[in-house]
C-alpha cells in the first residue's frame, strides 16, 4: 500500500505522504499488534489469485504469492523479527480446505527473514460465524475469543502472516493470543487489504471535517477475514 498510511494499522490516510499519523480507529482503540502492512488492495488479479487459492483449492498459486510476499516485506514489519506465525485455521476448516493458506504464505517469508516458522504458537479454538457482511465492531466481537495460545512458546518480535486484512479484528485477536504466549510485540503482514478507513479531510459538514468508515461488500460469502 502506498503512503500516507496509518503508522499502526496501515490503512490509507489523506494528506501529506511524509506526515506521521495514526487513523482515528487506532487512536480510539489501539490494536494489540504494533504495526500492520499489506502489499496491495484486495482487488483485480491479486484478489482473483487469493480466491483461486482459498476457494478453488489451487494450492500451486501459494508459491508465487508467497514469493511475492517474501520479496516485499516492508522494513517496518521486518525489523527485529524473531519468528513468523501464520494465522491458524480451525481444524474443521483446514480439513475441508486441505491446507492453511496463511501457513503456505508464511513459509517463504520465514526463509527470507531467516527466522523460524512457528505454526503452533496459537490455535483457533472455535469456528466462529462468517465475518462477511459484519462491520468492524461486530467482527471484533465475533473473533474475540476465537484464538488462544497453543503448544509452542514464542518470544521477542513475532510477525503474523495472513492473506487478507479487512477490519483488523482477526489480526488483533491473534496478536492478543501471541502476547499471552510470550511475544514481546506483534507485527502483521498480509498480501491484500480489503477494508480501508479513509480520512476525508475535504468532506465538510457545518464547517468541520469528518472521518467516515467505508466497508466494501465482499463478493464471496466466505471472504471472512
Amino acid at each position: 500500500m502506498r503512503p500516507p498510511v496509518c503508522e499502526r494499522c496501515g490503512d490509507a490516510l489523506a494528506g501529506d505522504a511524509n506526515a506521521a499519523a495514526y487513523c482515528d480507529a487506532c487512536c480510539r482503540t489501539p490494536p494489540a499488534f504494533a504495526v500492520a502492512r499489506s502489499l496491495a488492495a484486495y482487488d483485480g488479479p491479486l484478489r482473483q489469485a487469493i480466491h483461486a487459492l482459498k476457494y478453488r483449492q489451487q494450492r500451486a498459486v501459494a508459491e508465487p504469492l508467497g514469493a511475492l510476499l517474501a520479496r516485499a516485506v516492508p522494513g517496518e514489519v521486518a525489523v527485529g523479527v524473531t519468528a513468523v506465525v501464520p494465522v491458524p485455521l480451525h481444524p474443521a476448516r483446514q480439513t475441508t480446505r486441505g491446507f492453511n493458506q496463511s501457513a503456505l504464505l508464511a513459509r517463504p517469508v520465514a526463509r527470507a527473514l531467516d527466522v523460524p516458522l512457528v505454526p503452533h504458537a496459537i490455535r483457533r479454538a472455535r469456528q466462529e460465524a462468517s465475518q462477511a457482511g459484519l462491520g468492524a465492531t461486530a467482527r471484533r466481537r465475533n473473533v474475540l475469543t476465537a484464538f488462544e495460545p497453543d503448544s509452542v512458546s514464542v518470544a521477542g518480535r513475532v510477525l503474523l502472516i495472513d492473506d487478507v486484512f479487512s477490519t483488523g479484528a482477526t489480526a488483533d485477536a491473534c496478536a492478543r493470543a501471541l502476547l499471552a504466549r510470550g511475544a514481546a510485540s506483534v507485527g502483521v503482514l498480509t498480501l491484500a487489504r480489503a477494508v480501508l478507513r479513509l480520512t476525508l479531510h475535504d468532506w465538510k459538514s457545518g464547517g468541520g471535517s469528518r472521518t467516515v468508515t467505508l466497508v466494501p461488500q465482499m463478493s464471496s460469502p466466505r471472504a471472512d477475514r
